[in-house]
């Protein structure tokens, strides 16, 4: 009987949405900019923000999005 409820429970949850954003390849274009202390690799996303990669002097890169 306690297992009708956990039934109902999974058939009645809806399914996460998930939204995708991205460039189509013909329209990719990052954009570097960097010194001697960080370089960064930014590309636009279209509807949604940018993404970068970013790397210091001395430090692993880090993987960073960006929305307005």
């Amino acid at each position: 009987m306690r297992l009708r409820p956990l039934v109902l429970l999974c058939l009645l949850a809806s399914p996460a949405n998930a939204l995708t954003f991205q460039t189509r390849l013909e329209r990719v274009q990052w954009q570097v900019e960097g010194d001697q202390f960080e370089c960064r690799l930014t590309q636009p996303i279209a509807g949604f923000g940018s993404g970068e990669f970013v790397r210091r002097a001395g430090e692993q890169a880090v993987f960073r999005l960006h929305s307005p």
